[in-house]
């Protein structure tokens, strides 16, 4: 039964939950893994009510791994947006076990629906802690902290994973991070990558606008003429693509006055 749960791409919960009834049959016992199982199956089949009866099953059990299955109940009640319920689960589960990596997920996950998004990037933080820091979950965290303007972080938690990740949005958030931080050239250069990387539906008027006021910021003396050329370039290309992230006609006024 529990086999016919384990893979995405080769699984029958139908059958998993058969079997389970059968070996219910063969030797009425209580044992948690029998309704965990039961759970992941009816999870499979999208069942919300039978999921969590059976892990409310399991938790009558007191099983070793109350977390486990408090975590799984947040995910549920995420899911299905009750909010109090999937705080409450979340909470159990850290109280059960403070080190247990997915409850922390669902707490940044819950923390980002109220839009807290620092306390979201901490809680992302810890999961990668306690958990297997996966490169999907790192990137998962850089774009928290992104939000949450934890610039230094962004560009650390980037360059830890420049080896196993493909997505070119670590190009924009690094170009953004960077031009935050100061750093113009390299802002400059990360957001070009960016822009020669992704697909064009993901290229908005802000990307060109960056650019734009990046060159605006530098302060190279020698190369002033050209710098306010591309500055000007770029922030027309972001007003064509009617971006309104920032006022460009004013910024430019404020700056060639």
């Amino acid at each position: 039964a529990e086999a016919y749960t384990l893979f995405d791409w080769a699984n029958d919960p139908a059958e998993a939950v058969m079997l389970l009834d059968k070996a219910m049959e063969v030797k009425k016992i209580d044992n948690p893994q029998y309704y965990i199982t039961r759970a992941k199956a009816f999870d499979l089949k999208n069942e919300g009510g039978d999921i969590m009866n059976a892990l409310q099953n399991a938790e009558r059990l007191a099983p070793k791994d109350l977390a486990s299955i408090y975590s799984f109940m947040a995910k549920i009640w995420l899911q299905g947006k009750n909010y109090k319920e999937a705080d409450q689960a979340i909470n159990k589960s850290i109280a059960a076990d403070k080190e247990h990596a997915p409850a922390y997920y669902y707490l940044s996950s819950y923390l980002q629906t109220y839009q807290k998004w620092e306390e979201a990037a901490e809680a992302a933080r810890k999961y990668l802690m306690y958990g297997d820091g996966d490169c999907l979950a790192n990137l998962r965290y850089a774009k928290l902290a992104f939000t949450a303007k934890d610039f230094g972080n962004v560009l650390g938690k980037i360059k830890e994973i420049e080896s196993c990740n493909t997505d070119p949005i670590v190009h924009r958030l690094s170009g953004i991070s960077k031009y935050e931080l100061g750093d113009y050239d390299g802002a400059i250069n990360d957001i070009k990558t960016y822009i020669s990387k992704a697909e064009k539906e993901e290229i908005f008027g802000l990307d060109y606008g960056f650019i734009g006021r990046a060159y605006m910021a530098k302060t190279d003396l020698v190369n002033m003429e050209a710098n306010d050329k591309m500055a000007i370039e770029y922030m027309e290309k972001a007003i064509s693509l009617k971006d309104t992230t920032f006022d460009y006609f004013t910024e430019l006024g404020i700056y060639f006055q």
